[in-house]
C-alpha cells in the first residue's frame, strides 16, 4: 500500500531546522519522514496536494524570525491502521492469455519476470517478492510491507517452493498453508489451515492489518472466489495448452468490473478487477 496522509486537517510544527507538516490523527501503526519535493501527487489526495503545495510556497516567504528557512519543507507520512474497514482478499497472480496460472506439473517458468512490469509490482506490493530474492533489488530487504502483511496458498504452489528448499517462502508476511490432505509443514513460520476456507479468511478479515494476499493455487482460489474481493492478473503473451487455472472449478459465471489496466513492452498487461456486487 502507498504511503499516504489520511487526515484532512494539517498542523505546521517545527522538527530540528526543519519545517514540517504533520498529520493530526493519530490512529496510525508507522510513519516515516520524506521532504516535501520528493512527494508524488498520485500518492496524496487532490486536497492534500493542494495543501502541501500551498506551504511549500508560503513557507519560504514568511517573515516570521522563528520559521527556518534552510532547509525543505518535510511532511509525516503514515500508514492508517484500517480499523475502521474490512481488510479485502486479492488474488494476484501472473496467468497465461488462455488462462492458466502453471504448468500441470506447477511450474511457472514460461511467465516474464522483472523487465519493465516488474517496476509497478515493486512499487504498489513489494512484498510479493519472495524473501530470498529480496536482496537482489538494493533497498528490496528494507522495504516495509505496503499492500499486504497476509498471504495464503494451496498445498500444490507451497510444495513447488519446497522443491528449491523454500519452506518458507514468505517470511515477511504472515504465511497460511491451506489443506486438508497435509498433516504438518516443515517449518514453524508457516500456519497450516485445516477447517473451511471460507471462514477462516472472513475471520482473517475482521482483524486489523493490510490486505490478504492469495498467491494460488486454483483449487484454492475456486474455493475462495465468493470471497475474492479483488483479482489482478499479470497476463503474459505465452499459451501453453494445459496447466493449472486461474479457477480451478465447475462452470459457474461471476461478474467482474475493471479497475485499471496497464499494457508494458514486455507485453505483460495487468489488470485489476473488482468482484461486482
Amino acid at each position: 500500500m502507498s504511503w499516504h496522509l489520511t487526515a484532512l486537517f494539517y498542523a505546521v510544527a517545527l522538527a530540528g531546522s526543519a519545517p514540517v507538516v504533520t498529520e493530526v490523527d493519530g490512529s496510525t501503526d508507522a510513519a516515516r519522514w520524506m521532504p516535501l519535493s520528493q512527494l508524488r501527487d498520485s500518492t496524496l489526495s487532490p486536497a492534500a496536494v493542494d495543501a502541501l503545495r500551498l506551504l511549500d510556497e508560503v513557507a519560504p516567504r514568511t517573515e516570521d524570525p522563528a520559521w527556518p528557512t534552510a532547509q525543505p519543507a518535510r511532511v509525516l507520512l503514515t500508514t492508517p491502521r484500517r480499523s475502521h474497514t474490512v481488510r479485502k482478499l486479492i488474488y494476484f497472480v501472473a496467468m497465461t492469455l488462455d488462462g492458466f496460472i502453471a504448468s500441470p506439473d506447477s511450474d511457472h517458468s514460461m511467465f516474464i519476470e522483472g523487465e519493465d512490469h516488474g517496476a509497478w509490482v515493486l512499487e504498489h506490493m513489494p512484498e510479493t517478492v519472495p524473501t530470498a530474492y529480496r536482496h537482489l533489488v538494493p533497498g528490496l530487504a528494507e522495504t516495509g510491507n505496503r499492500r499486504f502483511d497476509t498471504v495464503l496458498m494451496g498445498r500444490a504452489t507451497y510444495e513447488f517452493g519446497l522443491r528449491d528448499g523454500a519452506t518458507s517462502p514468505y517470511g515477511h508476511l504472515r504465511q497460511y498453508v491451506m489443506s486438508t490432505s497435509l498433516d504438518s509443514v516443515p517449518d514453524a513460520a508457516m500456519g497450516l489451515v485445516s477447517e473451511d476456507p471460507l471462514e477462516f479468511v472472513r475471520t482473517l478479515k475482521k482483524e486489523h492489518g493490510l490486505d490478504i494476499w492469495l498467491c494460488g493455487g486454483g483449487k484454492l482460489a475456486a474455493a475462495l472466489r465468493d470471497e475474492i474481493d479483488e483479482l489482478i492478473v499479470k497476463i503474459n503473451p505465452v499459451v501453453i495448452g494445459s496447466g493449472i487455472p486461474l479457477f480451478d472449478s465447475a462452470h459457474s459465471p461471476q461478474r467482474y468490473d475493471v479497475v485499471s489496466g496497464e499494457i508494458y513492452d514486455s507485453g505483460v498487461t495487468i489488470m485489476t478487477y473488482a468482484r461486482r456486487g
